[in-house]
């Protein structure tokens, strides 16, 4: 939130907002770190490949109504190991049987339906980025626990809810046509940052 703010002048929800572009993204390891091994490149959505964007990013992270954490899909954090000069990143993924897409999501997207602040920590090796919470703890309560639950394996926590950005983030789940109408002013915005007219 705090880049967004600082070199586009974006509020919390502009922020939400730019993150859904991830739709239409595609995430090549060997440019930035982030994605999956070898040929399997794939994006932040299921079939990020037809470049469409609409509001399927926010889907990836929030539940249905009612149950809109405990019923979001289940994210896990896994090292990316790089090499060339890449240093490594954790990353989160998420499988589907009988997909055989693989999106990723970085920390800066998880953090806006999970608040990772208080989480995040550099492992034994140096690496930037671990995160000491779980998306959310298989076989939890059905309110999708938004205080700090202990799993009974391990005792790790499952991730807070991101306070500052939920509602915006569920709105979009449930909304496309308003998503795309502020997508656009939001881009716009973005576009003319640092820019004058004459």
């Amino acid at each position: 939130l705090a880049y967004f703010e600082k070199y586009f002048d974006f509020s919390t929800d502009e922020t939400v907002t730019i993150m859904g572009v991830h739709a239409v993204g595609v995430a090549h390891r060997g440019n930035v770190g982030f994605g999956n091994e070898g040929d399997a490149q794939g994006g932040w959505v299921f079939d990020a490949r037809s470049y469409q964007l609409n509001n399927r990013y926010y889907g990836m992270m929030v539940g249905d109504e009612g149950v809109l954490v405990h019923g979001a899909p289940v994210w896990h954090l896994e090292l990316a190991q790089n090499d060339g000069g890449i240093p490594n990143r954790y990353q989160w993924y998420h499988e589907q049987q009988g997909r055989t897409e693989r999106p990723i999501m970085t920390n800066a997207d998880i953090a806006l339906v999970r608040d990772l602040k208080d989480h995040m920590y550099v492992d034994n090796n140096g690496n930037e980025g671990a995160v000491a919470c779980d998306f959310k703890l298989e076989g939890g309560d059905p309110y999708g626990g938004y205080e700090r639950r202990r799993s009974l394996q391990g005792g790790r926590v499952a991730c807070p809810v991101a306070s500052k950005t939920i509602e915006k983030m569920v709105e979009y789940k449930m909304d496309n046509e308003m998503f795309l109408y502020d997508f656009e002013k939001v881009l716009e915005k973005m576009l003319k940052t640092g820019y004058h007219e004459y």
